[in-house]
């Protein structure tokens, strides 16, 4: 990484990638063990604020993580022609039934984002 230099990017860059990306990877912690796993997600940008949502089975250690700790992170990197741009986010964490009947052993995961940066790394 020492060839690499990197620049802050902006809100609008920002939503470029997110709008351009489907994976993220979702960081849970429970009694200071850290959890990390890929998943597809779709964001809203609302009233100047960040809500990811993101779809997983009922069970599962990411959703026990949740439950006993909401803080969460999230981890997007986008791969361009002359650099990678990534984005890291924190914020908290909610779980939420999805009622449809095809899908009833789903959950819905929304998470409020507190802090969003983003980076684009340069050789």
């Amino acid at each position: 990484m020492n060839n690499y230099i990197y620049q802050k990017i902006d809100d609008d860059e920002i939503k470029n990638i997110l709008n351009k990306c489907t994976i993220c990877i979702l960081g849970t912690s429970n009694y200071n063990y850290p959890y990390l796993v890929p998943m597809f997600f779709e964001y809203e940008y609302k009233n100047n604020n960040y809500y990811f949502i993101l779809e997983s089975k009922c069970l599962g250690r990411k959703i026990k993580n949740i439950l006993n700790n909401d803080n969460v992170c999230l981890f997007i990197q986008y791969n361009d022609i002359d650099c990678y741009k990534s984005i890291i986010a924190s914020g908290i964490a909610s779980i939420s039934k999805l009622y449809n009947a095809e899908r009833s052993n789903m959950v819905s995961i929304k998470v409020i984002i507190n802090e969003i940066e983003g980076r684009a790394y340069y050789k």
